[in-house]
């Protein structure tokens, strides 16, 4: 796993941090990283604010059983967000290799 320190190649680190998992909902993370000042020796343009990440935010994936309503959800609806966008890229570019084909064999 990453950690913080090293992005020495990003100049400023985003001021949002989103927690997420199952781990995310021990209170003790989120305080530590609300309450510390861990943050100074890192470049951020301010205090990092900490917030539970919420399936909604996750794009491509409507949820029409109602059932995922908890940032322990986050992670199997990332991955399957993250293999439709593989497989529309895949589908796209075999369609477009196609017409190449074909403008070729004209």
């Amino acid at each position: 796993a990453l950690t913080l320190e090293e992005f020495d190649n990003v100049e400023v680190l985003p001021s949002k941090i989103f927690l997420s998992g199952g781990g995310a909902h021990l209170p003790e993370i989120k305080e530590a990283l609300e309450t510390r000042e861990w943050y100074q020796s890192l470049p951020f343009s301010k205090k990092p604010q900490i917030s539970f990440l919420n399936p909604k935010l996750i794009s491509n994936i409507c949820d029409e059983t109602k059932l995922i309503k908890d940032h322990e959800d986050i992670v199997p609806l990332a991955l399957a967000n993250l293999a439709l966008n593989f497989i529309t890229e895949e589908q796209m570019l075999s369609k477009l290799l196609k017409k190449v084909v074909r403008l070729m064999q004209m």
